[in-house]
This record gives C-alpha cells, structure tokens and sequence, in this order.
C-alpha cells in the first residue's frame, strides 16, 4: 500500500507547494532540514538521522495509532477514526504546505494498523517512509547547493 502511495504523497506535496508559492506563502524552514543541511559534526547529523529515522516513528507510532486512533477507533468508524488521527498526526508534523500528504500518510498508516492488528507494520512503514526521505535529504546534501 505504501509503495503505490509514495509517489502520490510526493506529488501532492509538490502541489501544495506551487499552491502555497502561487499564494505568496513560503514554507518555514524546518529545524530538521537546518540539522540535516548545516551540521557539519558527523555524530550530530548521525544522532539526528537515528532519531528521525527510527526513534521518531517508533514513539509516533506508539501514540498515534497505538493511543490516538484506539481511542478514537472505540467511539468511529474506521475511516472517520483514520481521517481524524492523520489530520492530528498532519497537525503536529508540519507546516501549511505538507498538511495533505502527511494526512494521507497517517490515514494509511491507521489503515495498516487496522488492516494487520499489528503496530509493528506501521512502525514498520513509517520508519521506512522517514528513511526515504532522510536518504533524499543526504543526497541533496552531497550534491550541495542547487545554486
């Protein structure tokens, strides 16, 4: 589910920013990417790609979808419970431009724990989806500026 997801979660993010650039909204610089793009301490930039890569979306996983959407799940229907865990997971993740595709990231992230039974499967995905993105983010990095 995630692989056929991935490309449609990068392309509507890239949306969201044109739209949000259409507007005259520029995106505020997340502290991760000044970690990632300005730390030059190789143990620094290796403790933050731990963290974000594997640390993060073991303890989100463990609230959003073992807590939150348990919660949530007692009280609606799966997908009222899916939708409402991904906007509050999008909520606390980002900023204007990536609210959408980070919903519908947390959505399947809710739909693979409600599919398996298992935290581990969104644990699972999730740590993948953060690896992905900090494996683009280095190669960004090595490239160097764009400029």
């Amino acid at each position: 589910d995630y692989v056929a997801l991935f490309p449609w979660l990068f392309l509507l993010l890239l949306l969201a920013l044109g739209a949000s650039r259409a507007l005259g909204l520029e995106p505020p610089v997340e502290p991760i990417h000044q970690l990632l793009f300005q730390e030059q301490r190789p143990v620094v930039v290796g403790m933050t790609v731990m963290l974000a890569g594997v640390v993060g979306p073991l303890a989100e996983e463990l609230f959003f979808r073992g807590v939150l959407y348990g919660a949530l799940r007692q009280r609606n229907s799966r997908i009222v419970s899916m939708l409402i865990s991904g906007a509050v997971f999008a909520l606390v993740h980002t900023n204007h431009v990536g609210f959408l595709p980070i919903l519908a990231l947390g959505s399947l992230l809710a739909f693979v724990y409600e599919r398996t039974g298992s935290l581990l499967a969104p644990i699972t995905v999730h740590i993948v989806h953060n690896s992905l993105l900090l494996g683009l983010a280095m190669v960004v990095r090595s490239i160097g500026p764009l400029s």
